[in-house]
């Protein structure tokens, strides 16, 4: 596998959309804060997904390795838009899983395209 066929840039708008739809599948009644949230983790994780995706690419780190690497990104989300509208730190927790998901099936889903 090639990692001069993976471009990050590509899946980037799926991620963003992908991050939205999970939270707002996660049946948070937050919704505007928890889209914002997600578009605000996509942006700042960015560069770790980046460094990450490429290194699963060039087979230099595992899927699991990689599945790893991105909970550990996502512990670290900071979900301030429906932690300060009032959700749950259940509901908190909720949405953070539904858009680590959504992150691990969209690049993981664009690289074996390429595989």
């Amino acid at each position: 596998m090639s990692t001069e066929k993976f471009d990050i840039g590509s899946i980037l708008e799926q991620l963003e959309k992908g991050a939205i739809a999970a939270a707002q599948e996660a049946g948070t009644e937050f919704l505007k804060e928890a889209a914002a949230d997600a578009t605000d983790f996509v942006t700042k994780a960015v560069p770790s997904m980046s460094r990450y995706t490429q290194l699963l690419v060039s087979k230099q780190i595992t899927v699991d390795e990689f599945r790893a690497l991105m909970n550990g990104l996502l512990d670290v989300a900071e979900m301030k838009g429906i932690t300060a509208a009032g959700a749950s730190l259940v509901r908190v927790d909720k949405t953070r899983n539904a858009i680590t998901r959504a992150a691990l099936d969209i690049i993981l889903g664009s690289i074996s395209k390429i595989a």
